[in-house]
């Protein structure tokens, strides 16, 4: 060999072989598995996030529920004012309290007339893959959907209560 040459080959691009391009370097594919980890690790978290927060949320109703229901119970025997009621309803977010012990079902404090229910969520049995569907379920749903919520009480008996689920769907987003 003579002292001029080198040892180093230099392949061109041909009709046969493709320009090495930005698409197929090292850098490039790096990047492309970076974004698609964190977009998966962001799934991961957010999925099962948004279902417990569905769930607090409405567990959360349902305490002040409880405590709405302990201070209209414990009001005389009497009629309890209808402004009162409105105003726990409201403080609750509800549209109508009830309390279910055993086979008896009691409406603490209502709307005039409650509206049909569409949807029912009963916090007394959880279950990790209906709670991710029901909170996607809250997410899509465009039309306002007026939600049971069943859950139990710190005095032991059922509470139930209904809400409209356009102030969770906000919650949510």
């Amino acid at each position: 060999m003579d002292a001029r040459t080198s040892d180093t080959v230099t392949v061109e691009a041909g009709p046969g072989r493709p320009r090495p391009g930005r698409s197929s370097s090292l850098s490039w594919k790096l990047l492309l598995l970076t974004v698609l980890f964190v977009m998966l690790s962001e799934v991961v978290i957010y999925v099962p996030s948004i279902s417990n927060f569905r769930i607090a949320w409405l567990s959360d109703r349902l305490t002040i529920a409880d405590a709405a229901s302990i201070v209209l119970e414990s009001a005389d025997r009497g009629e309890v004012p209808r402004q009162i009621q409105d105003d726990l309803l409201s403080a609750v977010g509800a549209i109508a309290i009830a309390i279910r012990n055993g086979s008896t079902s009691r409406l603490i404090a209502s709307v005039d007339m409650p509206p049909d229910v569409d949807v029912t969520a009963d916090l007394r049995s959880m279950n990790p893959v209906r709670d991710i569907i029901d909170a996607f379920d809250t997410l899509a749903a465009s039309d306002k959907r007026i939600m049971r919520v069943i859950g139990t009480s710190r005095a032991g008996p059922i509470i139930e209560i209904l809400i409209d689920d356009a102030a969770l769907r906000a919650a949510m987003l």
